[in-house]
């Protein structure tokens, strides 16, 4: 008897970890997101205002896209793991 009690009790344990496990990852995954968001829509404001006093409007959408680019890559390198 004692030994059933224990070994449910075992997996309760386990099973609330698990949703533990799973709760953190979401936020994690979601912070992720909005960093990623956030550095691409920074990082294309600059390269626009970059590439329109450089090239006109190829500069612009041209230097938006890098500075998206590296916008993302900045922020997703900071909030890995």
């Amino acid at each position: 008897m004692e030994k059933q009690r224990m070994k449910e009790e075992e997996a309760a344990k386990k099973a609330e970890e698990k949703k533990l496990a799973a709760r953190d990852k979401q936020i994690k995954s979601a912070a992720r997101s909005v960093a990623s968001s956030a550095g691409g829509t920074i990082g294309r404001e600059l390269g626009n205002q970059l590439g329109k006093s450089i090239g006109g409007s190829f500069g612009k959408k041209l230097g938006g896209n890098v500075g998206a680019s590296l916008g993302r890559g900045i922020l997703s390198t900071l909030f890995k793991k």
